[in-house]
């Protein structure tokens, strides 16, 4: 459940951001803070099970790697889109091996 609730909060920064996915990924993963909003949405799933549930760092990379697989594979434009796939793919990669 948490790693649902975290693409729909990154769905919500790319549309009231109007940057890329992996802009939005990066900020994340770089630090920036959730807003109240969002830590308010992630909490209680992040909880159901008893635990404290996976860190924030590994719900913004599964929910990345979810939203990219599915845009793969639901439509073969998104692996041959230069600037998509450098935004959201190569953008996020890049930004773990630095």
């Amino acid at each position: 459940a948490s790693v649902d609730v975290m693409h729909f909060l990154l769905a919500a920064r790319v549309s009231t951001t109007g940057k890329p996915i992996g802009h939005c990924v990066r900020q994340l993963l770089g630090g920036a803070p959730l807003t109240e909003f969002e830590a308010d949405m992630l909490a209680p799933t992040r909880s159901l099970d008893g635990t404290s549930g996976p860190d924030l760092a590994t719900l913004v990379r599964l929910a990345w790697l979810g939203h990219v697989v599915n845009n793969v594979e639901k439509a073969a434009r998104y692996r041959h889109h230069r600037l998509w796939v450098h935004s959201n793919i190569e953008s996020v990669l890049s930004w773990h091996v630095r």
